[in-house]
């Protein structure tokens, strides 16, 4: 605002220094700037010394870096050879190469700190729930197969390598050695992606790497422990699922890789004997061989199948000598008779199927009656018995086969409910 003080400022004037200095009859002319609110003189012009890099934080005090907030020069600290360039994706925060990725303290940008409870996953605060996984299953340490279920399962991942995905379950395993591991999900029933993490940060993604299946194959040191999460297609795909865990890279273990999906060329008609080698309508693939069908097969085994009534645990004391040889395991190369058991999974949760105590080496062999695959295999566990844990669902109708490595003789089949490490199944 301008104010004409006129006549009166020359009265004043002409008092104080006498008469002489003006001349009689003239007057003289003041113009006194007001500026806005927060806002000061310097050099007769109005300017904010919160933003004016000229005069930040007060007059003629000029900011070498050309930025004023607040009052203060912001100086970048790597001005000038402060500090050294950061090297591919980290970025300077004051002064330190920080991953805005994962560190905690500037989660996707300087100064974005994560609270004590949270963890920074993919430059996102997330619970802190070992990478945002609540329910983790912990695997054997060493070359393993799991079989779980999708079903009622959380969507707390998204996979780099699919544009979305349904819910997952993730697996903790810590290599007893280094070299190569190789994870796949060979053998189930449904459209999965296999995502990796080491320190939260995923190492490593796959879909369809087999078939509907996934693998990914990562070199892993000694005593280091990954997440493996085994992850939906899409929304909506509930079913059950195996990984397995085997040193190298071999994917199929004792089964066949036909065009990128392992089958079990002794019971599969469409690869009967090898790949391609499909039986006639009429007939089954029994033991590699294209045989004719019988009245009621079960995944194309017209052989005797018992079933498992009776409340948990179940003991079977049996044996395969002079039983047929079918059923080729899919863990394993040497194959022996078999005796196969149908069960009825009775209620949702964590399973132990076993033959601990059996007198020869025994290989246990699950499939899911629905689609006919193997959802898991083992030999040799414990000493020469084998031993699964898997997470069923109510209702799930498995063909439970003991087989033998290149051997027979006398077996006990053990089925318990729950093992040591399952998780909480709360909220699934």
């Amino acid at each position: 605002m301008l104010r004409d003080h006129r006549g009166r400022l020359g009265l004043l004037a002409a008092g104080l220094f006498g008469v002489g200095l003006f001349a009689a009859g003239c007057t003289s002319t003041v113009i006194i700037v007001e500026c806005d609110d927060g806002e000061v003189r310097c050099d007769g012009v109005c300017v904010d010394p919160q933003a004016d890099p000229d005069h930040c934080g007060g007059c003629d005090r000029p900011c070498p870096e050309g930025e004023c907030t607040e009052g203060t020069c912001l100086v970048d600290p790597c001005a000038d050879g402060g500090c050294e360039e950061c090297p591919g994706s980290l970025l300077s925060c004051d002064g330190e190469c920080v991953d805005t990725i994962t560190d905690a303290r500037h989660c996707g940008a300087c100064d974005a700190a994560c609270s004590e409870e949270e963890t920074c996953i993919r430059a996102t605060c997330l619970p802190d729930c070992t990478c945002n996984q609540c329910d983790v299953v912990t695997l054997t340490n060493g070359e393993t197969t799991f079989a779980g279920t999708l079903i009622g399962a959380d969507d707390s991942y998204s996979p780099t390598c699919v544009l979305g995905s349904g819910g997952d379950v993730a697996h903790r395993f810590v290599a007893p050695e280094s070299g190569s591991w190789t994870f796949d999900t060979a053998g189930s029933p449904t459209d999965t992606v296999l995502a990796l993490l080491s320190g939260c940060q995923e190492v490593a993604c796959n879909d369809d790497d087999l078939g509907t299946t996934s693998r990914v194959t990562v070199e892993l040191g000694a005593g280091q422990e990954v997440l493996a999460v085994v992850d939906a297609y899409a929304p909506g795909i509930e079913s059950s699922y195996t990984l397995t865990v085997q040193r190298g890279g071999t994917s199929c273990g004792g089964l066949t890789s036909c065009d990128g999906a392992c089958v079990d060329t002794f019971s599969d008609p469409s690869h009967c004997g090898g790949c391609f080698i499909p039986c006639g309508l009429d007939e089954g693939c029994v033991g590699g061989v294209c045989e004719a069908g019988c009245d009621e097969p079960v995944c194309n085994l017209c052989g005797p199948i018992v079933d498992l009534f009776g409340d948990l645990p179940i003991l079977v004391v049996d044996s395969t000598v002079d039983r047929p040889d079918d059923v080729q395991p899919g863990c394993v190369d040497a194959n022996g008779p078999e005796v196969v058991y149908r069960f009825r999974v009775p209620f949702s949760g964590f399973y132990g199927i076993d033959t601990a105590g059996s007198s020869f080496d025994t290989v246990l062999s699950v499939r899911d009656v629905a689609s006919c695959s193997e959802i898991a295999c083992n030999d040799d566990t414990v000493g020469t018995d084998a031993r699964l844990d898997l997470d069923l669902f109510e209702g799930q109708d498995l063909l439970i086969v003991v087989d033998g490595f290149g051997a027979s003789g006398d077996f006990r089949l053990q089925i318990s409910a729950g093992f040591e490490g399952a998780p909480s199944r709360n909220g699934r």
